[in-house]
Order: C-alpha cells, then sequence, then structure tokens
C-alpha cells in the first residue's frame, strides 16, 4: 500500500467508527498534505476504492458501464464479462483472501475458516459471492456482479439481439396492459451478437 494510503487509513483509524465516502474524502484531505488537485484526487479515488470498494484492481472494473461480471479465481487470475462471455484480464490479484474477507464484511457477512461461504450485497448494490479453501482448492474465489441502473426500451433490446421482432411486439402488448410477468433462465448470461 502507498504511503497516501497508509496515512489516509490511520486518519479514518483516529475518526468515526462508520466510514463512508464523505470520511474518507475528509481523511484524505486531513492526511495528504500539499498536493496538486490532480494528485489529491487520483488519492482520493484510491482511498475509496482501497477502503470501501473492491480495491485498486476490481474497482475501476466494476465502475466500467460495459462489465457485468467479475470473477476472481483462487490462483489471483481475473475474468470479466462484458457481453460476451469471460475474458481474461492481464496480470494477478494478491492477496484474494483478505479481499474476499473485507468485501464480505462489507456485505454485512462473515467469511472465514467456520463459515467458507458469503453471499450478500456491497453497498453499491454489487451482488457478492466468495468462498474459502477448502471449499475451492487453490485460494479465496470471488465472483461479483453489478447492478446497472440503465432500463433498455424494446427498440434497444432489438438493437442489441436480445429480441426479435415477434418478442418486440409481446413485449409491447405487455407493457401496455401492465401485465405482471415473470421471466425465468440464466442471469446475465451476456448479449450473443448474430453474425
Amino acid at each position: 500500500m502507498s504511503t497516501g494510503l497508509t496515512a489516509v487509513r490511520q486518519a479514518l483509524l483516529d475518526g468515526p467508527a462508520d466510514v463512508g465516502p464523505a470520511e474518507v474524502s475528509r481523511a484524505v484531505r486531513r492526511s495528504a498534505g500539499l498536493r496538486p488537485d490532480g494528485a489529491l484526487l487520483d488519492l482520493d479515488r484510491q482511498a475509496r476504492a482501497e477502503m470501501l470498494g473492491a480495491g485498486p484492481t476490481l474497482q475501476p472494473l466494476l465502475d466500467d458501464p460495459a462489465v457485468s461480471d467479475v470473477v476472481v479465481n483462487g490462483d489471483g487470475s481475473v475474468w470479466v464479462d462484458r457481453g460476451g462471455g469471460l475474458t481474461l484480464q492481464p496480470g494477478r490479484l494478491r492477496e484474494t483472501r483478505a479481499l474476499a474477507t473485507r468485501l464480505a464484511a462489507a456485505a454485512g457477512q462473515r467469511l472465514d475458516d467456520a463459515a467458507p461461504i458469503a453471499e450478500g450485497r456491497l453497498p453499491d448494490g454489487t451482488r457478492l459471492h466468495a468462498m474459502l479453501p477448502p471449499l475451492c482448492a487453490e485460494g479465496a474465489a470471488i465472483s461479483l456482479r453489478t447492478m446497472r441502473t440503465r432500463a433498455f426500451d424494446p427498440t434497444e433490446l432489438q438493437a442489441s439481439g436480445m429480441l426479435g421482432s415477434r418478442g418486440a411486439q409481446v413485449l409491447e402488448r405487455l407493457i401496455q396492459v401492465r401485465a405482471n410477468v415473470l421471466v425465468s433462465g440464466a442471469t446475465t448470461p451476456g448479449i450473443k451478437q448474430a453474425h
């Protein structure tokens, strides 16, 4: 961890028990000293990712609007789904167990040797599934599914290949009559483009 993040962490330890985005920003300003505005903003972004989010490696992926899922395998490999299936990201994540434990705590769950599986929602709505050895042989495994608030209209669904013309007609009629609809099946399988 950088010296700046260490100072921010110490400032947070000296502050209130409940830590949110505002408290992290105040701790950055208290501990950062004289830094250019750009460096201060970078430190604030890093501190939020490290202390409130999924860390400096995963949080930028989760913030990408094209990403629906981020998966970390026990070997530290990171996989991302941007609608076309999982793709391997360069590099490896270290200390996956510490990250999994911290994320579980942020979701209000316990994750340790006595409770090696955790499921929950992070404060931003991201769904978390985490598992520790011996349930996963190589190391801690983490699955994060983002929650997007943007709704697509039937025209956009049809243009993306998720809905055919007949399906669009049925959907439009269901919307017009305000029908209750149950949708079942796999969640976030990714958009498959017609070739």
